[in-house]
C-alpha cells in the first residue's frame, strides 16, 4: 500500500513537473526580442564543454554525413564551406579526407577552439575558420566553393524564415553547381507517421497546448509586450532557441532560392538531415 501510494504522488509530481516546464518553455519563447536568440545560441555553445571534449573530436564524421558526402559531395580535394564548425569535429574529419574547407562559428570560444586543432595538426593550408555568425556571412558575396556543408543542427538555429531564404540564395551564389547538406531538429512526429498530437515543436492540437500557445505567443507576446510574432516551428529546450524544420517548408524554401530537395530523411531512428542540389544539376559535381 505504501509503494502504491508513493509511485501515485511520484506520477501526480511528474506530471506536475511537465506541465511547468512545457509553460516556462513557453514563456521564454513569447519574451524573446527579435535578434536576441543569437545571443542565448552563442551563450549556449560557448559553455558547452561536450563540444569541446576528446570524445566529441574522434567521432570524426557522423553516419548521416558520411552518407551525405559519399552520395552527393564532389570528391577531395574539392573546396568546401562549413558553416557552424563547432569545436571542430567536422571541420578535421573534411580536412583529413583531403578536402579544401572554409568554417564560421559564432561562439567565440568554439571557434578558437576549431582553430587551435587545425593548427596542431598542421592543416592550417587548407583549413580556416571565422568567428562570425551565418547571417552576417550572407550580407557579404562569398564564391566559389565546391559545395555546403553545414554543421551539425546548423540549419535550426535560423529562426526566421527571410534569413534561412537570405542564407540559401548566398549559398546558392557562393556554390553554384554544388550540393548543401543541413541538418536539424525535425517538425513532424519521428515515431508513429500516423500520430497527430503534439509534436517536437510544441504546437500540438490538443485544447490544453491551444490554449497555452494563445497566453503566451499571442495575448503576452503580441497584445502585451507587441513583440512580432513567432514563426511557426520555433521552441526553446534548456536555454537554446531553435526551429524545427518540416519537409514541406524546407522544399518550398530550397524552391525559392534555387535549389530542389534531393533527400529528406524520414527514418526517425537517424539525426534529421537533408540535402539540396541546385536545379539543373541531376548528378554531383565532380572535383575540380
Amino acid at each position: 500500500m505504501l509503494v502504491r501510494t508513493l509511485h501515485r504522488g511520484l506520477a501526480r509530481v511528474h506530471r506536475a513537473t511537465l506541465r511547468v516546464e512545457r509553460l516556462l518553455a513557453e514563456v521564454a519563447v513569447a519574451l524573446c526580442p527579435p535578434g536576441f536568440e543569437r545571443v542565448a545560441i552563442d551563450e549556449h555553445y560557448d559553455g558547452a564543454s561536450s563540444y569541446l571534449s576528446a570524445q566529441t573530436l574522434a567521432a570524426g564524421l557522423y553516419p548521416f554525413e558520411r552518407r551525405a558526402l559519399a552520395d552527393w559531395f564532389p570528391a577531395p580535394p574539392a573546396r568546401l564551406f562549413l558553416p557552424g564548425a563547432g569545436g571542430g569535429r567536422e571541420l578535421l574529419a573534411l580536412l583529413e579526407h583531403g578536402y579544401e574547407v572554409d568554417a564560421l562559428e559564432p561562439a567565440p570560444r568554439l571557434a578558437e577552439a576549431a582553430r587551435q586543432r587545425v593548427a596542431a595538426r598542421a592543416l592550417g593550408a587548407r583549413g580556416a575558420v571565422r568567428n562570425e555568425d551565418l547571417e552576417s556571412w550572407a550580407a557579404r558575396k562569398r564564391a566559389g566553393y565546391d559545395g555546403i556543408f553545414t554543421g551539425w543542427g546548423v540549419w535550426s538555429h535560423l529562426l526566421r524564415r527571410d534569413d534561412r531564404l537570405a542564407v540559401l540564395r548566398r549559398f546558392r551564389e557562393a556554390s553554384p553547381g554544388g550540393p548543401v547538406l543541413l541538418s536539424f531538429w525535425r517538425r513532424e512526429p519521428v515515431f508513429d507517421p500516423e500520430e497527430r498530437g503534439a509534436s517536437a515543436t510544441g504546437e500540438g492540437t490538443s485544447s490544453s497546448s491551444g490554449r497555452l500557445l494563445s497566453l503566451t505567443r499571442h495575448v503576452l507576446r503580441g497584445r502585451i509586450l507587441r513583440l512580432p510574432p513567432v514563426e511557426a516551428g520555433t521552441i526553446w529546450r534548456a536555454g537554446l532557441y531553435v526551429h524545427c524544420v518540416s519537409e514541406a517548408e524546407l522544399a518550398e524554401e530550397a524552391g525559392l532560392s534555387g535549389y530542389r530537395l534531393v533527400h529528406y530523411e524520414r527514418d526517425g531512428s537517424r539525426y534529421p538531415n537533408a540535402v539540396l542540389v541546385p536545379r539543373g544539376v541531376s548528378e554531383p559535381p565532380a572535383a575540380g
